[in-house]
């Protein structure tokens, strides 16, 4: 998050699209250790269910979007696009078990270059000594930021700053 953005505030999490409870999907109730991260940090860690508030997305430098459950409605999706272009974070985190095709759709909505494939992610030489841990050291961006690096500053050039998580 530290590299998406500049902006202060805590960190957002959805809730509202099915994550309570999901096994694909992480809510607060799931994330308590980050919780206790930030708190370590002096930064809040509030879940919300209705993203399309702009008046609460604004309180946060980033919010949390984990594989959903249910779509997402246009409105919403319209908050979480200008959030992005006025310098906050959205961080989506979604692995194999989550619905590939509503994450994709999410993902295509907020305009970002990556999607959920339906392949399998091998490497012989730096998979932990186990291939069914997808770990690998062969990966030149860190973090994976999509769209611009813009969000540093909040100025608005039309790009998102979206960052993407694929955990298993």
């Amino acid at each position: 998050m530290d590299e998406l953005t500049a902006r202060a505030g805590e960190v957002l999490i959805d809730g509202g699209h099915g994550q309570f409870a999901a096994g694909e999907s992480v809510s607060a109730e799931d994330a308590a250790y980050f919780q206790r991260y930030l708190e370590g940090l002096d930064t809040g860690f509030t879940q919300y269910n209705d993203v399309a508030s702009m008046r609460k997305l604004t309180r946060g430098r980033a919010i949390v979007v984990s594989a959903p459950t249910e779509d997402y409605a246009e409105a919403e999706l319209a908050a979480l696009r200008r959030y992005a272009r006025g310098g906050g974070a959205v961080v989506v985190l979604a692995g194999r078990a989550a619905d590939r095709g509503r994450v994709n759709g999410l993902l295509d909505a907020l305009d970002a270059d990556l999607a959920i494939g339906a392949g399998a992610v091998t490497d012989a030489s730096a998979n932990a000594g186990r291939p069914d841990l997808l770990v690998t050291a062969d990966v030149d961006v860190e973090p994976p930021v999509l769209g611009s690096e813009r969000g540093r500053g909040g100025e608005d050039d039309g790009e998102n700053s979206l960052a993407g998580v694929l955990f298993d």
